[in-house]
This record gives C-alpha cells, sequence and structure tokens, in this order.
C-alpha cells in the first residue's frame, strides 16, 4: 500500500514539474506581448498630432498593432488562466495524497505484500 503510494506521489511530482515548465513559458510569452503593449502605448501616447498622410498611416498602423496585441494578450493571459487553475487542482491532489501517505505510511516498514503491489502495478 505505501510503495502504491510513494509511486502515485512520484508520478504526480513529475506532472507537476512538467506542467509548471509550460506555465512559465505561458506566462513568458504573455509577458512579452505586454512589454510590446506598454511600447506601443507610450509611443503612440507621445506622438505629436500627426500632420502628413504618411505620419496618419504610420499612427493608425500602430493602433491597428496595439489592438491585436491586446487581443492576443487577452487569449494568452486566458490561456494562463486555464492552466494555473489546472495547475492548482493537481497541486492540490498530490497535497491530499502526500497527506494520505504521511498519515498511512509514516514510521511503516515496507512488507513484501507492499512490494508485490506496487510491481503488480508498473
Amino acid at each position: 500500500m505505501c510503495l502504491a503510494l510513494e509511486t502515485e506521489l512520484d508520478t504526480l511530482a513529475t506532472q507537476l514539474t512538467s506542467e509548471q515548465l509550460v506555465i512559465a513559458q505561458q506566462e513568458a510569452d504573455a509577458k512579452v506581448i505586454e512589454s510590446e503593449i506598454a511600447f506601443l502605448k507610450t509611443l503612440l501616447e507621445t506622438t505629436e498630432k500627426p500632420t502628413t498622410q504618411e505620419q496618419v498611416d504610420d499612427f493608425n498602423e500602430s493602433v491597428d498593432r496595439h489592438n491585436k496585441l491586446l487581443a492576443d494578450y487577452k487569449k494568452e493571459a486566458g490561456k494562463y488562466s486555464v492552466m494555473a487553475k489546472d495547475y492548482n487542482a493537481k497541486l492540490e491532489k498530490q497535497k491530499a495524497a502526500s497527506n494520505n501517505h504521511n498519515s498511512q505510511c509514516a514510521h511503516k516498514k515496507y512488507y513484501e505484500s507492499d512490494m508485490a503491489l506496487a510491481q503488480h502495478h508498473h
């Protein structure tokens, strides 16, 4: 029983580590978009009123880019939110499994039946 619980804990820990890397990359991707949005916002706010058609076109292009980035950011942030929620649920599952393991297996010796059961699950 205890070896099976340890195997479950190891599996959950591996999954969480893997997901943590994916979530960190998602967060980094969102931060890149966020910094570009901030740059464009500053550019748009500090640009003097365009007077030539070329300036108007450049300004409008920057506004369009800013708006597209806002939509992209919302999408990426939404993905991050879902991933983080899923990760947190798995983390709670791991905590519960760890508590279960600690309450049932702390200071106990392993028996042959535990080893047989653990090997049977692989």
